[in-house]
């Protein structure tokens, strides 16, 4: 039941189209902005993406995201918070807005997150998106601490995701 009977029935986003290196069907991670979604390990995964009969189903699951904030409990209470707002505000953010929450899970041996940045998918003009990373339990080296490389925020954006076709319910995204 529970987290392990929703994570048996996922599927990772595959490619699509004649040029399959750079068209992903996206539709599952659009979706996820507005409730609690589970995505799971590649390497817990077979080709048909399928968790392995070798992979507990609790440490096949990666995040859950990116709604997390919308219903009502815990989660929306503590990042609407007064010390979150606060935060905020303290790093120069006026009327701070939450527009994502994602809760990553890290059992041990599993793949961390490649480099990467939240602009490419948290993409304004110009841009006013500040990521705050809480972890919710004490991090080092041994167990996923988050690295950052030093003046990366001024860095410009590598490369950026598009929606396509905003009307239809399977929208693709273009890298």
């Amino acid at each position: 039941g529970g987290l392990a009977a929703a994570a048996s029935s996922l599927r990772p986003p595959r490619a699509r189209g004649a040029n399959e290196s750079n068209v992903v069907d996206h539709t599952f991670m659009l979706e996820s902005a507005t409730k609690a979604s589970f995505f799971l390990e590649p390497a817990a995964l077979d080709a048909d993406g399928v968790i392995l009969p070798n992979v507990s189903k609790k440490l096949a699951i990666r995040k859950v995201a990116h709604g997390l904030h919308r219903p009502s409990g815990p989660i929306r209470d503590f990042v609407l918070s007064r010390k979150v707002g606060d935060v905020a505000r303290e790093l120069g953010w006026r009327k701070p807005v939450v527009a994502q929450t994602l809760y990553r899970i890290a059992p041990p041996g599993s793949a961390g997150v490649d480099r990467h940045q939240d602009s490419v998918t948290l993409y304004t003009e110009p841009p006013s998106v500040l990521g705050l990373w809480l972890a919710l339990e004490d991090t080092d080296e041994s167990n996923g601490c988050l690295h950052v490389r030093r003046g990366s925020h001024r860095h410009p954006i590598r490369e950026r995701l598009k929606r396509k076709d905003c009307g239809g319910a399977a929208a693709g995204v273009t890298l």
